[in-house]
């Protein structure tokens, strides 16, 4: 239990675009975040400045709140590691430390933290060690007013939500980076390696195996234009420039199903549904995500009948949507790893693909701020979800950061 003095509160105010975080959608409008219900934590041991705080951003027509209170340094710590903080108000003055030795420590938790710092007089010092230790603006209570508060939250907010973002895109490229370079040597390898062979056998009159040599050049060609085309799809999941549209989720999948008729027929796989909302979405990515995870269920499946189930359930402001097939499963220790990129779990001539597909999904999603996750068991089958904005509930053209 928190301390009795700890209050929760809440202030809702009518935003333009929601996001539940974990859960739906982050939406953005003129690159600003919003969400159903932003986590702003104030660390203040005056409670008349914490109730002055509260009543300017109340007024705030733009983001909803829930204020999360704490009176001390040590609160503050422990609250912002109990919940999602997405803003934080912090006091210079705090009993038996100062504010910015709580930045310190809460540096050691995040990499950025989306702290304001207010302090009860103007000092220049003060304001450069906040800023250097992590704080993304500063504010003297003399200056508060309605106007000013809202604008440094919104920026403390926005600021770094955006470079985590950056931090993230940086780990993947160089991740990205180095599996790419992989996978491309190995049929560049091959391709000379073979070429060196026909030259001897061209030497020797042996056309039987140059024969057999073009065969596995020409193998190694299409897996390296495979490879590429996947990269070029995957490159494509993150363009953010394209509006979230409501639109029928039904619709897209058999648009997805259309893409799939070769290998649903070839493999006699059986595709089955339940009824599917309209949903928040980017109806192209959207596509490519039931694709993708529609093709594995038929690909990594040993049944003489492959078969894929695609279901929806509501889950508070979010579709749930899964996707269940009668496949080889996945074992336990793999679920965490699966959505990387370039991630197989099996070799190449028993199971054809680049091992991005995946992880093309789980960038659809990022993008979307949503989540996909799975359940399997080794020789069971696997079930993908995701979770997709309620239409409902959001504008029916939302732009994404």
């Amino acid at each position: 239990m928190w301390p009795s003095r700890w209050r929760w509160m809440s202030s809702f105010s009518q935003s333009k675009g929601s996001r539940n975080i974990g859960l739906a959608s982050l939406s953005c409008l003129r690159g600003k975040p919003m969400v159903d219900s932003i986590n702003l934590l104030i660390v203040d041991d005056c409670e008349d400045d914490r109730e002055m705080y509260i009543r300017h951003l109340r007024s705030d027509d733009e983001f909803s709140y829930r204020f999360i209170e704490a009176e001390t340094a040590d609160e503050a710590l422990l609250l912002y590691q109990a919940n999602t903080i997405h803003g934080i108000l912090l006091d210079f003055s705090l009993p038996g430390r100062d504010g910015t030795q709580v930045l310190a420590d809460l540096k050691k938790l995040d990499n950025h933290i989306p702290a304001v710092m207010l302090t009860g007089q103007g000092n220049e010092k003060v304001a450069a060690d906040a800023i250097k230790l992590g704080a993304q603006d500063y504010l003297t209570k003399s200056d508060v007013t309605a106007a000013a508060l809202k604008r440094v939250v919104h920026n403390a907010i926005e600021r770094v939500e955006m470079l985590r973002k950056i931090d993230l895109q940086q780990d993947d490229l160089s991740a990205f980076a180095g599996v790419l370079a992989h996978d491309l040597k190995a049929p560049i390898n091959v391709i000379r390696g073979m070429n060196e062979l026909i030259v001897e056998a061209l030497n020797e009159q042996d056309y039987d195996s140059v024969s057999e040599l073009t065969v596995r050049i020409e193998r190694s060609t299409r897996r390296m234009s495979e490879l590429i085309d996947t990269l070029r799809v995957y490159n494509k999941s993150s363009n953010n420039n394209r509006p979230l549209l409501d639109t029928s989720l039904e619709i897209l999948l058999e648009d997805a199903l259309i893409n799939l008729e070769l290998d649903i027929q070839k493999r006699g796989a059986r595709i089955t549904h339940d009824p599917l909302p309209n949903v928040m979405g980017d109806p192209p990515q959207i596509i490519q995500l039931m694709q993708n995870l529609i093709a594995n269920g038929i690909k990594y499946s040993n049944a003489p009948t492959p078969e894929v189930h695609i279901s929806a359930e509501l889950v508070e402001n979010a579709w749930r949507i899964g996707v269940k097939d009668n496949g080889i499963g996945i074992q336990e220790e793999d679920l965490q790893v699966i959505f990387q990129p370039f991630k197989r779990l099996h070799g190449y001539d028993e199971y054809r693909g680049s091992g991005l597909g995946l992880a093309t999904c789980r960038k659809i999603l990022d993008r979307h701020r949503c989540k996909i996750w799975c359940d399997s068991e080794a020789g069971k089958g696997t079930t993908f979800y995701f979770t997709l904005p309620v239409a409902a509930v959001a504008e029916k053209s939302l732009l994404v950061g």
